[in-house]
């Protein structure tokens, strides 16, 4: 089984305080960082679960949860633009 990495850019001042990609990416990070110092074994927060596994489901709350907070014409607004995307 191969292993993954994310990349992490040096300590600068981040461009966009409050964008969901700037909270995502630190998620992201700590959620790296303590899965590094914690493992998934016994006792672990991350017990048993894959880095990848925490980190998707991480980012799923944190998109369902802003989509949640969104008033319905900015999230509508918002799924068309990520639809294009897709």
């Amino acid at each position: 089984m191969g292993a993954s990495w994310i990349s992490t850019s040096p300590c600068k001042p981040r461009p966009a305080p409050n964008s969901l990609a700037r909270i995502v990416a630190d998620m992201l990070r700590r959620i790296e960082y303590n899965y590094g110092r914690e493992g998934s074994g016994p006792g672990s927060r991350f017990e048993g679960r894959l880095l990848e596994d925490v980190q998707a489901e991480a980012v799923m709350c944190a998109v369902a949860k802003m989509l949640l907070d969104m008033q319905p014409l900015k999230r509508r607004e918002f799924l068309q633009k990520l639809e294009r995307r897709l």
